[in-house]
């Protein structure tokens, strides 16, 4: 099995027809390596369309079924008519190595992800916000009630997030990293309350679409490089985790990484000089929701209903980031302290969360 590196990736994409020779020796050959859970290359033709290839890091079963399945998701969009409305979301497919477990995909070039965008403007434009929501509709809508009878139905495995089964069986399953992982662990299997929680929430889960799985901000190409502020595109990458599942479980992934991005930034600290101050999100997190209900045709009653499930959910994917966090940073036992409140409050009442912290009334 290869493992790809800066210096045998060339000989790979000559090998398979996707490299030049005139390229590299007109010095005109270019990669860049990025860290993820996956290996990952920018690879820069000249004059030719840019590449992103990404290779499984851990050459275990799941890890690679999770690449494939991203590879079909990307093989779909251009190829099934049923899948032909993801074309404008995803990157274009060019090609799967199953036996080096290896997606090569177009690059999508002068593209930074949401949250550099954010760290970095330190704006929430409501036009982005809005098309968040359009594109999560446009493909929770397109495939609503309908992917279960497609042929691609075989593709998914329709399961729960590991979430849902953390308050069951031995904290050591879920591989705690050190003492406090283990202890956190053990803290939210023995709340009563979070328990009875998740129970009600894998009663309400419905697999009723095609799902993304792992939305947040991370996962979201923007780019701007036009001087008209409303002139931006958007993209939605790495569906390793696409299932068919309940919809609001995508929903509450756009509301959790709001939410975490305050308590990150300590911006519930008035005058903190890193702090981003919920208010300043809550305009793009209404558009965003707005937006969302409105391409989905919700009336006031469902657009409610959805809303209230979301933002439950929401509160257990803000418990889920703080049982994947770093618990070695030094600040880990203030905001993951918030964090773990915030998670209960939100799955305990959403309808104040609703109407007091978002002012959604």
């Amino acid at each position: 099995m290869m493992v790809l590196t800066e210096r045998n990736i060339c000989h790979y994409l000559m090998d398979r027809g996707f490299l030049d020779p005139r390229v590299i020796v007109d010095g005109d050959f270019l990669t860049h390596q990025s860290s993820s859970r996956n290996y990952g290359f920018k690879v820069f033709r000249g004059v030719d369309s840019g590449l992103f290839v990404k290779q499984v890091r851990a050459f275990d079963k799941e890890k690679q079924d999770s690449l494939k399945l991203e590879a079909t998701i990307y093989w779909l969009a251009h190829n099934d008519p049923n899948y032909s409305l993801l074309k404008t979301i995803v990157p274009e497919y060019h090609y799967f190595d199953s036996e080096n477990h290896i997606l090569m995909m177009h690059l999508i070039q002068d593209a930074e992800d949401l949250r550099n965008y954010y760290a970095r403007t330190k704006k929430f434009p409501q036009e982005i916000a809005s098309e968040l929501g359009k594109i999560l509709a446009a493909y929770h809508a397109n495939f609503q009630g309908k992917i279960a009878e497609d042929h691609s139905a075989q593709l998914f495995n329709q399961r729960l997030p590991w979430i849902f089964s953390v308050d069951k069986g031995d904290p050591r399953w879920f591989h705690p990293k050190s003492r406090e992982d283990f202890e956190l662990i053990q803290l939210v299997q023995n709340n009563a309350e979070f328990v009875d929680f998740i129970e009600q929430a894998k009663q309400e889960w419905e697999c009723s679409c095609l799902i993304h799985g792992d939305i947040k901000w991370a996962n979201f190409l923007v780019n701007d490089n036009s001087s008209d502020p409303e002139v931006f595109s958007l993209n939605l990458i790495d569906w390793e985790m696409a299932d068919i599942g309940d919809p609001c479980w995508d929903i509450a992934g756009m509301f959790q990484a709001y939410l975490t991005h305050w308590i990150y930034t300590k911006g519930y600290i008035t005058g903190f000089p890193q702090g981003v101050a919920l208010e300043a999100m809550l305009p793009s997190i209404v558009a965003f929701w707005k937006s969302y209900s409105c391409h989905m045709g919700y009336d006031e009653k469902s657009a409610d209903l959805c809303l209230l499930k979301s933002l439950r959910y929401a509160g257990i994917r803000i418990i889920q980031t703080c049982l994947e966090m770093n618990h070695d940073q030094a600040d880990f036992l203030e905001d993951g302290a918030r964090m773990l409140q915030l998670g209960f409050n939100m799955l305990k009442s959403p309808i104040s969360v609703k109407e007091e912290l978002l002012g959604m009334g």
